[in-house]
């Protein structure tokens, strides 16, 4: 068998290796046991704490942990992350590691840093663990910090600084938090108290905090970008004919209506002590409408109580020739960005794929990351399923109270049982009830904004109801080469510069074109982005 077979673990297996195998290493007396096994130790190492191309448990090149063949940031590699660095923490002072196996680790810590805020990532990125406790991978991440940044292991200066940003006693030496740090997993029950002697060590070090990140990220393995600032941060999210949309078992009810999740998703996290996904409005348990997913342009499927044999049957019958009700890829090869110092693009050409019934809605969607704004444009948008209006969704946030005040072309809202429809063609400047603004520039369809109490269901099923504010554009069935712009400004205490936006979009972006390339200027920040999703063709820009 291949050295690469023997010796490669997935993301349980290396766990379970930290776990079970080196204590066992550890009591070997035999001489020539010892030389076997560490001579495993060595290969495991080399084989698993480095980075990978392809689809298996491993880190990828942009920093991102894999599992089930995809990014998961909720979840597994997180844990894994962990148990790479207690085992490089334990071997620190042996010959069984290189430094590059150590600089791996550090960049997979980081990576999950700017793709969370401030201690949960986007639902998207967390495969079926949803809905469990979300900040558990963030206390795995703070402990892998600070074990590369005690001086018992390899005190490592750029460790110190991240884990003294990154964690907060206050929040995590607190409840049923602080016990996450001794709790096992995986069949074991316990893993110890010395962890906290390294964080009471390290929290009495005079340590310099790194810098909060800042700036726009493309991480091309989770098909999904990120832009941050200040305490915000934006995340997209695609998927292609290489990683797929969403994992959602339903036999298990786990993430059983997150077929939209991938679908172009554009999330703010911008609000809640700390900033968190529920704190900024997506509060999957209470009332949420698992189909208006927002940025994303998507079939808007009813809430309702499935079975897998009852789907699987209807496919059939239909005639959908999938293997799988979850974990989908299309026939695009298109999604993914760039990143330019503090800016950055993200393009999807997207292509969705049958759920209940057969689609063929597709569209081109760009996003451009921007100085503190995030510019939003899609074209094409075509097709769909014969019963199922074709949304794209611009924001969804719970309101904690229904009186809370929101904006629509300059008047307040502050009630519930607002439905109000604009019709195509007409801007529109827009707040949730979080302090994020979005401004409509142009649209072929019609924009809807309500202010309802919603009723749903947890993925088990379980009723819920939530009251929100939503705002989508209406496709209608079927649409036929719609299109739209529109630009979201996070954190806009009182829509200060979305008025400035709505006076004179041209002061923030130019299109200069938007039909087979989306290609954007932006004359403030000097900046020209452009995508296209086909073969490209010869561009002549002008200042």
């Amino acid at each position: 068998m291949p050295d690469e077979e023997a010796y490669f673990l997935n993301a349980d297996g290396m766990r379970l290796f930290a776990d079970y195998f080196w204590p066992y290493f550890l009591l070997i007396e035999d001489p020539d046991e010892k030389d076997r096994m560490t001579r495993i130790v060595r290969s495991v190492i080399a084989m698993n704490i480095a980075k990978k191309s392809g689809t298996q448990d491993t880190i990828k090149p942009d920093g991102v942990g894999f599992h089930h063949n995809a990014v998961y940031v909720g979840g597994y590699s997180t844990y894994t992350f962990e148990a790479f660095a207690q085992l490089l923490y334990l071997l620190s002072d042996t010959d069984h590691y290189t430094t590059t196996n150590l600089e791996v680790v550090k960049e997979a810590l980081q990576s999950f840093r700017v793709m969370s805020q401030k201690y949960t990532g986007s639902s998207s990125l967390s495969g079926r663990i949803i809905g469990s406790d979300p900040t558990a991978a963030a206390v795995a991440i703070t402990k892998g910090m600070c074990l590369l940044a005690h001086p018992d292991g390899f005190g490592d200066a750029d460790m110190q600084g991240h884990f003294a940003e990154f964690f907060d006693p206050g929040y995590f030496l607190k409840g049923e938090k602080a016990s996450d740090y001794f709790k096992g997993r995986r069949g074991v029950p316990i893993r110890g108290l010395g962890i906290y002697r390294l964080i009471s060590d390290l929290r009495n070090t005079d340590i310099t905090p790194a810098p909060t990140p800042s700036g726009a990220w493309i991480k091309l393995y989770a098909a999904a970008g990120f832009h941050r600032r200040a305490d915000w941060l934006v995340t997209v999210r695609g998927f292609s004919r290489y990683l797929w949309d969403y994992e959602g078992p339903l036999n298990k009810q786990q993430n059983s209506f997150g077929q939209n999740w991938s679908s172009g998703l554009l999330q703010v996290f911008s609000s809640g002590d700390p900033v968190s996904e529920t704190g900024s409005g997506y509060d999957l348990d209470n009332g949420w409408d698992w189909y208006h997913v927002p940025g994303t342009t998507a079939s808007h499927y009813p809430i309702e109580r499935r079975t897998l044999e009852a789907v699987e049957e209807n496919r059939r019958q239909l005639g959908i020739d999938r293997r799988t009700v979850h974990r989908n890829y299309n026939t695009r090869n298109f999604v993914g960005g760039v990143s330019l110092g503090e800016h950055g693009l993200f393009v999807q050409d997207l292509e969705a794929v049958p759920f209940l019934s057969p689609t063929d809605l597709t569209a081109r969607k760009s996003t451009f990351f921007v100085g503190d704004k995030v510019l939003a444009i899609g074209s094409h948008i075509s097709g769909g399923t014969e019963a199922d209006e074709t949304h794209t969704t611009l924001f969804q946030t719970r309101l904690s109270d229904p009186e809370t005040v929101t904006l629509l072309n300059g008047r307040q809202s502050n009630s519930l049982g607002m439905t109000k429809r604009l019709p195509a063609g007409q801007p529109a400047a827009m707040t949730d009830n979080l302090g994020n603004s979005y401004y409509l520039a142009k649209s072929s369809a019609d924009l809807v904004v309500s202010r309802q109490a919603q009723t749903s269901m947890t993925p088990r099923y379980e009723p819920t109801q939530g009251d929100y504010v939503q705002a989508w554009i209406d496709h209608g069935i079927k649409p036929q080469a719609d299109h739209y712009q529109y630009v979201v400004i996070p954190a806009d205490t009182g829509a200060v510069k979305l008025r400035q936006l709505a006076d004179d979009p041209s002061s923030l972006y130019q299109v200069v074109q938007s039909d087979r390339n989306h290609m954007v200027k932006f004359p403030t920040e000097k900046v020209t982005a452009y995508a296209s999703t086909s073969r490209f063709p010869r561009l002549t820009l002008t200042s």
